[in-house]
């Protein structure tokens, strides 16, 4: 079985984190789809807490295939990390294929991860790839990483940034979201959203 690891803020989800994720499943043939919500992440403060962002992906992420944080792991930083990684093993099993998700930008980084040499050597990896992001750097990065097993799928959208995404919430514009995603913000009035007036 091939089982996908999609790792993140989520801060909103937004149709980018759910278009990736149907990609991988399509384009590398996924059989399941973890997706890992970092709890505190290191580089970013989240704006919703750890259990809204887990409500939104439950009121949307709600296709069989898709399995959200069923191990409820609250590790602190990446949860990319080869602790985590075992976990899902010991939870799903060895036998499995096991590729990590995530956009360019994350992939550009993975050398200063702890122990990231036993992730490239263990697990295979799925990048999204959007047109402003730089394929060139990309390139360079997989020269640098000649082991790392790298399926790269390119997307022609515009730019989707949670942070952009909060912006137009706040502002009473409600793109790029997944209405299931949007019905959950207004009703906790996550982000401060307000529904626009007709």
């Amino acid at each position: 079985m091939n089982i996908g690891v999609y790792s993140g803020t989520f801060d909103p989800l937004h149709l980018g984190h759910i278009k990736l994720a149907d990609r991988a499943s399509q384009e590398v043939g996924l059989d399941k789809t973890v997706w890992l919500i970092e709890d505190n992440p290191r580089s970013k403060k989240p704006k919703a807490n750890y259990q809204d962002r887990l409500g939104m992906l439950q009121t949307t992420l709600t296709d069989k295939r898709n399995i959200i944080d069923e191990l409820e792991i609250q590790k602190q930083g990446n949860r990319h990390s080869n602790e985590t990684m075992q976990e899902l093993k010991n939870h799903f099993g060895e036998e499995h294929d096991y590729y990590l998700i995530m956009g360019a930008d994350v992939f550009l980084n993975i050398d200063t991860w702890e122990g990231y040499q036993e992730l490239i050597a263990e697990h295979q990896f799925v990048i999204g790839l959007r047109s402003e992001d730089d394929g060139e750097e990309l390139i360079y990065k997989r020269q640098q990483l000649p082991n790392a097993r790298v399926h790269v799928l390119s997307f022609d959208e515009g730019v989707i940034s949670s942070t952009k995404i909060r912006e137009d919430l706040l502002a009473g514009i409600s793109t790029n979201i997944d209405q299931n995603t949007l019905k959950y913000i207004q009703k906790n009035k996550l982000y401060e959203y307000t529904k626009p007036k007709e």
